[in-house]
């Protein structure tokens, strides 16, 4: 049953998670849910009857900040409510709403959500880059993919991440997601950002500080690998992504001026022409933020090779089905494996040989891992240990 529901779950028909708060229920209607949120972001004539919501509601519509009291009056007579934390739940499970985490210093209860996808006021034209007395910014670090081309969508479910990991900064009182645009509160006085321009991410730190101005390189690195993993691993994206760099005084409305870490490492010093006068960038302070460490293999996961794949094909077992599904794979394929192949082992190689070629650009010891997780009655630890392989 769990492998007939994740397989038509893939294939669109219905949606089934196995996360705690949701493996007790299917929908077996995803317009269904869909319903349910149109019927949240075009309420506005219905709110207007009530003064106290219609407030909340012009203010969901300003910031796209979602009360909890707006959902309870829109949904008070119709088929959703009786199931309103479960619909809840799965707009968050898919990046359409976000809950900003409880911070400590707050008396305030975190018990709203954000909806990036319906954020329309613009970011501010003065987003801080430059650097000053008391203020140091890292270069721009760009996502793209290799088509060119990047939905908004894409871009909206990683900005419902990051509101869910670490605090909106505030300004003016007011919590700062926009359009296309977050910025969030890191530790010591660190300050990231998140911008979307023309099928382009870019994110970049700023540090605030009279004393010591250098942003911390481990806070930059842990941002790159949340942002990465997000877009690479969890997403999905069927086009590879590709990992750019940029001046910190670069201009936001344009993309052009991007470089690969190998195209900075081949000069010591560049030219940018991004101010009114050009001036000498030296590469090192472009590139030593976001520089991946092979040590670490939290930020460059190491590459699945063939000879990982036959180890770890001997220890996935009876599931693999269950994980070719998570890998992407059609039934059509599994089944033309399972005439082509005679024992489970077999089996699992050519399954896995089969998503590695299918993959544009690398594939990674993270991703089979992440897929063997989400993968019903996979073991991943399990099979890593049996494997003798360590991510």
């Amino acid at each position: 049953m769990i492998l007939f529901l994740r397989f038509h779950h893939e294939s669109g028909n219905l949606l089934y998670y196995s996360d705690a708060n949701l493996s007790d229920s299917i929908i077996i209607d995803p317009q269904w849910l869909i319903d349910a949120f149109k019927s949240l972001i075009t309420a506005r004539m219905f709110c207007c009857r009530q003064p106290k919501i219609f407030e909340k509601w012009i203010q969901f519509d300003e910031s796209a900040i979602l009360t909890r009291e707006i959902v309870e009056a829109v949904w008070e007579n119709s088929m959703f409510h009786e199931h309103i934390e479960l619909l809840l739940d799965y707009l968050e499970k898919l990046g359409i709403i976000a809950k900003p985490p409880q911070q400590i210093d707050e008396t305030e209860v975190t018990n709203y959500y954000f909806a990036p996808c319906f954020g329309k006021k613009p970011p501010p034209e003065d987003l801080a880059c430059n650097d000053c007395e008391d203020r140091r910014s890292t270069s721009k670090l760009c996502f793209k993919t290799r088509s060119g081309f990047l939905p908004t969508a894409v871009f909206n479910r990683l900005l419902a991440a990051c509101i869910s990991k670490w605090p909106l900064t505030k300004i003016n009182g007011k919590r700062s997601v926009f359009c296309g645009c977050g910025i969030f509160d890191l530790k010591d006085n660190h300050i990231l950002y998140v911008y979307f321009f023309d099928h382009v991410i870019q994110i970049w730190i700023t540090k605030l500080s009279a004393k010591d101005r250098e942003p911390s390189t481990s806070l930059c690195l842990d941002a790159y690998a949340f942002v990465l993993d997000l877009l690479q691993n969890r997403l999905r994206l069927t086009s590879a992504m590709e990992v750019f760099l940029r001046s910190q005084c670069s201009d936001l409305h344009s993309n052009h001026k991007m470089c690969t870490f190998d195209e900075k490492a081949k000069k010591t010093e560049v030219v940018c022409s991004c101010r009114s006068e050009k001036h000498v960038l030296r590469t090192n302070e472009l590139t030593k933020y976001w520089q991946l460490s092979k040590a670490d293999p939290k930020v460059k996961p190491k590459v699945l090779t063939d000879k990982d794949i036959n180890r770890m094909a001997q220890h996935i077992g009876k599931e693999y089905k269950s994980l070719g599904f998570e890998l992407g794979l059609s039934q059509v394929e599994i089944d033309h494996i399972n005439l082509d192949s005679e024992t489970t082992t077999d089996r699992t190689r050519e399954m896995l040989m089969k998503w590695k070629n299918k993959e544009e650009g690398e594939v990674t010891l993270e991703m089979l891992k992440n897929a063997m997780e989400e993968a019903v009655g996979i073991d991943a630890q399990e099979v890593l240990q049996k494997a003798d392989i360590s991510i």
